[in-house]
């Protein structure tokens, strides 16, 4: 089966760095006209904002094929990376074991996440390590996936500096840590010894 690499961000590139030259060369051309600089000025920023935004959806890829590259799992598992819904988009993994349970894993390339919840626990949310919160809410991104594929809904993040897993009220599995500390929150990590 062969498969076809997916590049979300080049567009968002190759229009910011246009945007960004067109931008720059208004503002130079227009250098005597005070509306042609400002117009030159933000059409250039508007192009360095995307290329920001590409920059951080390709590390995200990255981070996503690294996670990938490495997962293995001791026999009766079925690894499904890039997973087509049919609502649109993808899941970044299916994980399914022969007993018919499955984990909907959708990777996250930031270093961990915090949890914070509200004054009697009645609501939680993730946030980034330095407190604010995601452009998109993962939660909600990870639930709508494993709802369409009838499976359970996780959080992975395999970049993260300190190991840990926590579950949510809403059922979702935060797994922070490498493929070990996920295949420990899947229950699929084999003992060490046998009987």
């Amino acid at each position: 089966m062969s498969t076809v690499r997916f590049y979300p961000w080049k567009w968002q590139l190759a229009s910011g760095l246009g945007l960004l030259a067109a931008g720059v060369a208004i503002a130079v051309i227009g250098s005597g006209h005070l509306l042609a600089m400002l117009a030159g000025i933000s059409t250039a920023l508007i192009g360095a904002r995307l290329v920001g935004k590409a920059e951080v959806r390709q590390h995200g890829q990255r981070i996503e094929r690294i996670a990938l590259s490495g997962l293995t799992l001791p026999a009766g598992w079925t690894i499904e990376p890039n997973y087509p819904l049919k609502s649109g988009g993808d899941l970044d993994l299916l994980l399914s074991h022969l007993n018919g349970t499955r984990f909907a894993v959708e990777i996250k390339s930031q270093e961990g996440a915090l949890l914070k919840r509200s004054s009697f626990g009645k609501s939680e949310e993730l946030l980034r390590l330095n407190g604010k919160r995601f452009e998109k809410d993962p939660i909600e991104q990870v639930l709508n996936a494993a709802s369409h594929v009838s499976a359970i809904p996780v959080i992975w993040f395999p970049n993260a500096k300190l190991a840990s897993t926590f579950n949510l009220k809403c059922g979702v599995i935060v797994v922070q840590g490498d493929q070990h500390q996920l295949k420990h929150a899947i229950g699929s990590r084999r003992s060490w010894f046998r009987f």
